[in-house]
């Protein structure tokens, strides 16, 4: 009798712990089902940068990302997500991406640890803005050191060269109109601060001891570019159909000698000086600027999501590669002197009044997607913006130029950041060609050693790493 009893006792006792083992499983999938809602495709989901968790100054609404299933339709739900003012109450303001840190702030001193506080400070200057996107910048430079082709000054023979951080010597392009901006969200910008990648001496670091570089998700970065559309006094003019900006600039004029020449620097560069007002101050141009690309990469998946976005008005939008939106606008773009808000898609239509009201969002077109090298026949996949690969559109990769982004072993002279080895950008200089397809392995490791000897290591798609210097004091 005693025994029948223990056996009973024990049977009840599994079978408590078997249901609580369920009530507990069924509550995990309840959560994960109601969690990837929002964050489809996401390993460990963050909070949303549109959210009022992950940026305090942000709205508090969620927003879909459909960039597994439907690329286009989630290019278009991150562009909604990441247009939103940062104050509601003013649509003309802001948005959540500019408030951003910027790269070349979180770059800016190898010695010191970046600051979010510091990095996302509200406002930027036209001058603290690159003249050009990054692989263009090292074209420009390229071309310098090589003899001033294309009307470019000739400069020093330099090992590398590092966007953003030009020599005061080294002049571009004078007063140009355009300007890059590159900003990273608070995920990717934790990452970089833990792993030191805000200088070249952690990147290696993490080459030397074998380390992946790999992103959280939900890692974004964005790149945009400007354009100078007039005066202070333009703004209103240009609000109806840009995401303009009033942007400070400081005013130059080049040093002429006493015949009227140009004088130019050891380098053979003009040499340009601030024009000063009556109390020797600087002075100081305020201009309207206007939004007229915007790239997004989002890392949802291990080759990230790439979307690009240009605004209608770009002359040279449709002229090399035709625009793929299959969401937004199924019929295609109109040509760029047309008004392209009247191709939008009932559903992009309606999304956009309800939830970027400003007219401005309804002139902006999605030039296209990236989520393969290869299409499925293993012809490489195009992708490229008019005005940030202007000149090598037709071989413009997104993924395939980022997986190219990367860090070698530190090199026996490491004097300053012009001693550093990465994989080069472009396949091909003069005229430029990029990376397109899939990868080669052998970009990054030696088969014909045994084991195979790793040449770089790739910085997860990451290029603004690129922009780092090394430390004052070189280890």
């Amino acid at each position: 009798m005693g025994n029948v009893l223990m056996r009973r006792l024990a049977i009840a006792s599994i079978v408590l712990l078997l249901s609580g083992a369920f009530i507990a499983i069924s509550a995990g999938f309840t959560a994960a089902r109601d969690e990837g809602t929002r964050a489809v495709g996401q390993r460990n989901p963050e909070p949303s940068p549109g959210s009022r968790e992950g940026n305090p100054k942000g709205p508090e609404k969620k927003y879909p990302r459909d960039t597994l299933s439907n690329p286009d339709k989630g290019a278009w739900d991150l562009f909604i997500e990441l247009s939103q003012p940062l104050d509601s109450g003013n649509p003309y303001g802001p948005v959540v991406w500019e408030g951003w840190a910027l790269a070349r702030r979180v770059y800016d001193n190898p010695d010191q640890e970046p600051k979010w506080e510091e990095a996302s400070r509200p406002g930027r200057s036209a001058d603290e803005l690159n003249f050009l996107p990054l692989q263009l910048l090292i074209l420009e430079q390229k071309k310098a050191q090589t003899g001033g082709r294309d009307g470019l000054p000739q400069v020093d023979r330099r090992a590398g060269f590092v966007p953003g951080f030009l020599d005061p010597g080294v002049v571009v392009r004078e007063d140009p109109a355009e300007r890059d901006e590159v900003r990273i969200n608070q995920a990717t910008f934790n990452y970089i601060v833990k792993n030191s990648l805000y200088n070249i001496e952690g990147q290696e670091d993490m080459f030397q001891k074998g380390k992946k570089i790999r992103f959280p998700d939900d890692a974004m970065e964005v790149k945009a570019q400007w354009r100078r559309l007039g005066t202070k006094d333009d703004l209103p003019k240009f609000q109806r159909t840009y995401h303009a900006a009033v942007l400070k600039r400081q005013s130059t004029k080049p040093r002429v000698d006493g015949q009227g020449r140009v004088s130019k620097d050891e380098h053979g560069n003009p040499v340009n000086d601030p024009v000063l007002d009556e109390h020797g101050k600087p002075v100081y141009l305020e201009e309207t600027w206007g939004l007229t690309a915007l790239h997004i990469t989002l890392n949802d998946r291990p080759e990230w999501f790439w979307a690009t976005f240009e605004h209608e008005s770009n002359p040279e939008r449709e002229a090399v590669v035709a625009s793929r939106d299959t969401y937004g606008r199924p019929k295609g773009a109109l040509k760029p002197d047309e008004d392209t808000s009247s191709t939008l898609s009932t559903d992009l239509g309606e999304r956009l009044r309800k939830e970027l009201p400003a007219e401005k969002w309804r002139h902006y077109v999605l030039r296209g997607t990236q989520v393969s090298f290869v299409d499925v026949i293993g012809r490489p996949i195009i992708l490229g913006n008019s005005q940030i690969e202007v000149g090598f559109q037709d071989s413009s990769s997104c993924m395939t130029c980022h997986s190219r982004a990367s860090i070698g072993p530190r090199p026996r002279k490491h004097k300053d950041e012009k001693d550093v080895n990465r994989l080069p950008i472009f396949a091909n200089d003069d005229p430029p060609r990029g990376y397109i397809g899939s990868p080669n392995p052998a970009w990054f490791e030696d088969a014909s050693t045994s084991p195979p000897t790793r040449r770089f290591a790739q910085t997860d798609f990451v290029w603004s790493v690129f922009r780092a210097k090394r430390k004052s004091k070189p280890e």
